[in-house]
């Protein structure tokens, strides 16, 4: 840190674009730039955006691993309340609350002036911010780009590639909950983990530029299909040539055979 400057917190992506908003803010405010990535289920590239973000200008870059968090926090009651539809930048959006209450709290721990995004002005980052910390200046870090979730696009297979017998997949819900996936007890961010390998390798896509949303394309059908009514049930499904369908077990009849 520099001594005599004031620190901006900064959410940052790893693009081009926030990292040239790095040295655009530093030599705008005269200040010194902390970045803060999060993760909510990545993983793979997080060191290498550390490293950009301290090539680009950065004196220090928060990578926080916010995964567990993002799916039992929010991810989850979406997905309860069935908030989450098949259209693009819907996990974005989910990420933004999160987005802020981070930043904050970031800002906090560095004692900075204020905390930069590049969100749209109609994004709702600045209220979600002020709503956390009313006295906490926000700076618009570019009008090209919006404060992202980091995460790994996943290699999908075209349907056309998709193995012919398809994959079938019990998921078990205990109180309205994700527990198991074909037996096997399972958090929830291990279960989209697991659920994402199976559902790209039969041809499951969805709009979201997001690792594990072919996994939580699956897990909507799952929701849908579930009996609200019963503590315990099971949803079985099928994952074929992109299309997957659902049937579900209620707790009484787990122990029959399947037809």
């Amino acid at each position: 840190m520099t001594e005599g400057r004031s620190t901006i917190v900064l959410a940052y992506s790893g693009s081009l674009t926030t990292s040239a908003a790095i040295r655009r803010l530093a030599e705008e405010h005269a200040a010194d730039i902390v970045t803060l990535t999060l993760d909510v289920g990545a993983g793979g590239e997080m060191q290498e955006i550390h490293e950009r973000a301290l090539v680009a200008g950065a004196v220090r870059a928060h990578v926080l691993d916010a995964r567990e968090e993002f799916a039992d926090s929010y991810l989850l009651p979406a997905l309860q309340a069935g908030a989450l539809d098949a259209g693009g930048n819907t996990l974005d959006a989910l990420a933004r609350p999160l987005i802020a209450r981070k930043l904050v709290e970031i800002a906090r721990v560095e004692r900075a002036i204020a905390v930069a995004h590049g969100a749209a002005l109609d994004s709702g980052v600045d209220t979600l911010i002020h709503a956390i910390a009313p006295d906490m200046r926000v700076i618009g870090a570019s009008k090209e780009s919006a404060p992202r979730v980091v995460s790994a696009a996943a290699v999908r297979k075209p349907v056309s590639a998709a193995p012919d017998n398809g994959a079938d997949v019990e998921i078990a819900f205990d109180r309205d909950i994700p527990i198991a996936i074909n037996g096997v007890p399972m958090s929830l961010t291990e279960l989209i983990d697991s659920l994402t390998v199976i559902a790209t390798q039969h041809g499951i896509t969805a709009a979201d530029d997001f690792a594990g949303a072919p996994a939580i394309a699956v897990l909507r059908t799952a929701f849908n299909a579930r009996l609200r009514e019963e503590t315990t049930c099971v949803v079985r499904l099928k994952l074929q040539y992109g299309v997957t369908t659902a049937a579900v077990v209620p707790s009484s009849a787990l122990a029959a055979p399947i037809s």
